[in-house]
């Protein structure tokens, strides 16, 4: 009994060149068979065909162990398409409210959980704009305190200098060390008005 032509079998004899009407009789039905089962799609009965559950969407809804629902999403099989987008355990098969009396209530709640979410951003941004200014406002007094250490730093080695520096009259230089030792006593105040004590 000769083998039967298979996909694997029949694109082998099209690779080898060989003329299917050489075949016997059996065979090149089966080659025929093969054929028109690749080229045809199957047959529906006259419905369209319906997309495969495994190509359908997931419903990917938070879960309570924080991670993602993997489940397909609810399917309407009268129309072949997803109710929405979550599964039956997340609401896939809710309808909604349908009476007024109900549309009314949900309409209330949404309005609430609106009004609750934008007072929550308002709030959030009014704490961050809040910490930016706080912080600005200390890298500022940060930066004051160390432009004025600095300059009563400059100051005092301005006075050192001027104290070990020889000069041949010593009137002048007195002169010189008093209005040094001023600037040396003005640059501690600015210091203490900004927080620091440098002779500390």
């Amino acid at each position: 009994m000769p083998p039967k032509i298979g996909p694997k079998r029949m694109q082998r004899l099209i690779d080898e060149g060989v003329d299917p009407r050489t075949l016997p009789t059996e065979q090149q039905l089966d080659f025929a068979r093969t054929m028109a089962r690749i080229l045809l799609p199957p047959a529906s009965e006259g419905r369209p065909r319906r997309l495969p559950r495994h190509l359908r969407p997931r419903c990917m809804a938070r879960r309570r162990d924080g991670r993602r629902c993997q489940a397909k999403v609810a399917w309407d099989t009268a129309q072949d398409r997803a109710r929405n987008t979550t599964c039956r355990v997340h609401g896939g098969l809710s309808t909604g409210p349908r009476t007024p009396e109900g549309r009314r209530r949900i309409a209330e709640s949404n309005r609430r959980r609106a009004q609750a979410r934008r007072q929550a951003q308002a709030q959030a941004a009014e704490h961050a704009s809040a910490q930016a200014q706080a912080l600005a406002q200390a890298q500022a007094q940060a930066a004051a305190r160390a432009e004025a250490l600095a300059a009563y730093q400059a100051a005092v080695a301005k006075y050192e200098a001027l104290r070990q520096h020889p000069m041949p009259d010593s009137r002048f230089k007195a002169a010189l060390m008093e209005v040094q030792k001023r600037e040396v006593e003005r640059r501690y105040q600015v210091c203490l008005d900004c927080g620091v004590d440098p002779r500390a």
